[in-house]
């Protein structure tokens, strides 16, 4: 004997129906949709109220009207100091192995402290790396030519940067031509930084001023 269970038509249903679904798909897009809105205004208003009040600063300000005149700017004790070209250009032509890789004679640049008799000196050898074959020495004279050469050298200079700081010593300015980290010595190469190097302390040597230093 079969029994039979008819089910009720208030029994629970495990499945959804499919318009149930949509509405219910529907009301969280439209939650999405409202949300993003709700962002895009913050981040939207806050940025144009920023950006207006960048441009009422900028039609609204006036630069100042006073100037500095170029007598009173030039009449400043570190203008006087620093934009003066007290560098002063010493050749190494008495020394016949002291050549920049170009041949041309090498050079240094010497500048007296504001201290008088001042026995502290101050030697600051200048670099830009160095070449190392033919293809790349032919390759820096395109580029970095000012590197090998002592042609265009000013015969003064101004202590500007970090030299204009060090007003207590004598300085020393020594431009970089041999493009051999100055180590070289070779004729056949064209690279003479170290004979450049001793040159220059052989040349301070018969100097009265540096023969008193007591600090270099």
């Amino acid at each position: 004997m079969s029994s039979s269970v008819s089910s009720s038509p208030l029994s629970y249903s495990p499945t959804s129906s499919p318009e149930l679904i949509k509405t219910r798909t529907h009301h969280k897009s439209c939650h999405i949709e409202i949300g993003l809105l709700i962002l895009f205004l913050c981040l939207t208003i806050p940025s144009l109220l920023f950006l207006t009040l960048i441009y009422r600063r900028t039609t609204t300000y006036s630069p100042p009207t006073t100037s500095i005149s170029p007598a009173t700017l030039s009449d400043s004790p570190f203008f006087k100091f620093a934009f003066n070209r007290n560098f002063h250009r010493k050749s190494l032509i008495n020394y016949p192995q002291a050549r920049c890789m170009d041949d041309s004679i090498a050079s240094y640049y010497i500048r007296l402290s504001t201290v008088s008799n001042s026995s502290r000196w101050f030697i600051y050898f200048d670099g830009g790396w160095f070449c190392y074959s033919n293809e790349s020495c032919y390759f820096r004279r395109l580029f970095s030519p000012n590197l090998m050469t002592s042609n265009g050298f000013d015969e003064k200079k101004s202590s500007i940067g970090i030299f204009s700081s060090l007003k207590q010593y004598n300085l020393i300015y020594v431009p970089y031509c041999s493009s051999d980290l100055w180590s070289g010595s070779s004729n056949e190469s064209h690279s003479h930084g170290s004979d450049i190097f001793h040159a220059i302390f052989d040349d301070l040597k018969s100097d009265k001023r540096f023969q008193k230093a007591q600090q270099i």
